[in-house]
């Protein structure tokens, strides 16, 4: 936002060099530099909240804060007739609470000309094109005082009843204006409007439209100096994408009290230079449907210093109380605070105690390590046990971590038979088309499959991520475990699936675990994973249906885990075992198995032959004929000796002898 060093001087007895200035402000106000073509140009970063310090007069209250400068407030004098405005004018709210405040003057007999060589300069150098006088002194006012003025033909308002009559409302759905640049724009009925009783006049806070604007033949002028709720600017001004120095100032919670100072600011300017005879009317309209109360601060001098980590001397601490306050009283030292209304960033004792220190000057804070112990805080059990399994499976099991997004598309809808009554959909999407947040891990997983395919044959992946339902009506975010294996052998995946989980559980001392069939359309092959009878996840081959969908060519299996369940089941991490002293015995062992017999059940029976068998490990799977032949490594030890030959083979003799009971045939 740019400043003019020399306007800044009308308010201000300065005189420091601009440079010096830049140094200052920089140091104790905002970030500043002076422009390299014109050094009487400043260049200022307002922060959003400090709306107070978007035009010159505040600005100069800054200086005149830190310089300890006394501060010459524009004057204020001009001629009033004895016309009373509600003679000729009636404004009408319809939106009080979006019309916050709305106030006019009316001018008669002005004359629409060039403006003088010195308010032309002072736009330009500002960046803003002259027009005529009487615009022009609009913008002078709104960069001089902040509020935004406008000002329309009095004699092109609509009558109504023997008067000119303002009606602020909303627009009308598909209701079209046409601005002041001759652009047109189609209306959604959410937009704030300035009309009379047959068209719209202005976009209100925005800009001005054809139809009351100001022209060579203008007489008579009404001048409006308005407030309106910032949200609603905002969003018309984003709908329409139409950004104005009005709308900046007003989407950002501009002071309401600013009006009347504005419009008699603009009378005063309007009359020195003009030629009589212009009549001004002597009152004002003034709706002020919002009248705020003003704001009133505890600070303790004992809070101030706590925040600050340093004392203020009593004497420097009111003199920066008093430039942020109207009125202060004070009770057993403790000091309440009446804040300018035009101070809108101040609301707390907190805010109050960065502006005292900012004026005090940060460069003058001794720096000091504070005396307070530093407690970490605590990692919640959900996130470390997140944090470990994400661990075990890409070090421990060799998979993949992957990250996706949370949206889905629409035609994810359709593809997972997905009810929208049932979902969670977003307002204003990040990206188009993906409007939904995902209800499970799935759809992410196959589309993440489907295009590392394109360039491995075989891979792993994994992914802790949170899904989304809807549950009496609310929003519900849980979060998952999902992984899936990928390889051209279906049947070995599933196992091998399985076989992490079960590994997973073991790892965590999570017991009465089980797997149970079960049916899924989205599954071949299907398993019900549960602990204490309770469903915790899911186990399956992916269909060819979804295998067709998504195009993949490989066989895959998926598996999910609810861990916001399955970590209150776990009790602790397996205990550290000590390496063995003595070495294991390997054996492989390859079996036929029957229909009727389940792996699991097999997997069981082999395990209980022998207590010496410590380990079973699935390495290959066939399956010929309807029948079915599954391959084990073997492992045998003993902790407190060496297991001779003899030995192992009797125990895989037991093995062999329990098998051949349930018709198990041993390649």
């Amino acid at each position: 936002m740019k400043f003019s060093y020399n306007w800044l001087k009308n308010y201000l007895d300065l005189k420091l060099p601009i440079e010096k200035l830049v140094e200052i402000l920089n140091l104790y106000a905002f970030e500043t530099e002076l422009l390299p073509k014109n050094k009487d140009i400043l260049e200022i970063k307002v922060p959003t909240n400090r709306i107070d310090a978007y035009c010159h007069l505040g600005i100069a209250r800054e200086i005149s804060n830190i310089l300890n400068l006394k501060l010459n407030e524009p004057q204020i004098t001009y001629p009033k007739s004895q016309e009373r405005i509600k003679n000729y004018l009636k404004v009408e709210t319809q939106e009080k609470k979006l019309a916050r405040r709305y106030s006019a003057a009316l001018v008669f007999n002005i004359k629409v000309k060039e403006s003088p060589k010195w308010l032309k300069k002072r736009l330009i150098s500002c960046g803003i094109r002259p027009i005529n006088n009487i615009v022009d002194l609009t913008n002078y006012v709104m960069l001089e005082t902040g509020q935004p003025l406008h000002a329309f033909d009095f004699n092109k308002l609509a009558d109504f009843k023997n008067k000119k009559t303002i009606i602020v409302r909303l627009a009308k759905k598909g209701e079209k204006i046409t601005t002041l640049e001759n652009i047109n724009y189609s209306l959604t009925g959410n937009e704030l409007l300035i009309s009379d009783f047959e068209k719209p006049l202005a976009l209100a806070g925005i800009k001005g439209g054809i139809g009351s604007e100001i022209d060579n033949n203008t007489k008579n002028i009404v001048i409006e100096a308005a407030n309106f709720e910032p949200l609603n600017i905002r969003e018309t001004s984003k709908v329409l994408n139409l950004k104005t120095d009005a709308s900046l100032r007003f989407e950002n919670n501009l002071d309401p009290e600013l009006t009347i100072f504005a419009l008699k600011r603009f009378l005063t300017l309007l009359n020195e230079i003009s030629q009589p005879p212009i009549k001004i009317c002597k009152d004002f309209i003034d709706v002020y449907n919002l009248k705020e109360k003003p704001k009133v601060i505890s600070v303790l001098p004992s809070k101030i210093s706590k925040i600050a980590g340093f004392d203020f001397k009593k004497s420097e601490f009111e003199k920066y109380l008093k430039t942020v306050a109207n009125k202060i009283t004070i009770k057993n030292n403790n000091y309440l605070v009446e804040i300018k209304s035009f101070r809108r960033d101040l609301e707390t004792v907190e805010d109050v105690s960065e502006e005292l220190i900012r004026l005090k000057g940060l460069n003058n804070v001794v720096s000091s390590i504070p005396i307070t112990s530093i407690k970490y805080p605590e990692v919640p059990k959900i996130v470390e046990f997140k944090l470990k399994i994400a661990e075990i499976f890409s070090r421990d099991f060799g998979f993949d971590e992957i990250a996706s997004y949370s949206f889905i598309k629409e035609e994810d809808l359709t593809n997972w038979n997905l009810n929208k009554n049932n979902l969670i959909k977003l307002t204003t999407p990040a990206s188009f088309g993906f409007n939904y947040l995902r209800p499970n891990l799935l759809i992410k997983i196959l589309e993440n499959i489907s295009l590392n395919l394109k360039n491995f044959n075989e891979f792993k992946i994994f992914e802790t991520g949170k899904i989304f339902k809807k549950e009496n009506n609310l929003p519900i975010e849980t979060l998952y475990l999902a992984g899936a294996i990928v390889s051209k052998n279906q049947e070995n995946n599933f196992l091998q699936l399985k076989g992490y989980v079960e590994k997973l559980f073991e790892i965590f001392n999570i017991q009465n675990f089980a797997f149970k069939n079960g049916t899924d359309e989205r599954f071949e092959e299907f398993l019900k994973i549960l602990i204490n009878n309770k469903e915790l996840g899911i186990l399956g081959n992916i269909s060819n249906n979804y295998q067709k969908i998504y195009d993949l060519k490989t066989k895959a299996a998926y598996f999910e885990l609810n861990l916001e369940e399955l970590v209150k089941h776990c009790v602790s991490l397996k205990l550290f075992v000590p390496l063995l002293k003595f070495p294991k015995v390997k054996r492989d062992l390859s079996i036929w198995m029957p229909q009727n017999l389940t792996f699991s059940r097999v997997k069981k029976i082999i395990k209980n032959s022998s207590k010496l068998l410590r380990e079973i490990k699935l390495f290959d799977s066939i399956k010929i004929d309807n029948r079915k032949s599954y391959s084990f490594h073997l492992e045998f030890f003993d902790e407190t000796r060496t297991l001779t030959e003899e030995e192992v083979e009797q125990e895989m003799a037991k093995i062999a002898n329990n098998l051949n009971k349930l018709n198990i045939e041993i390649r």
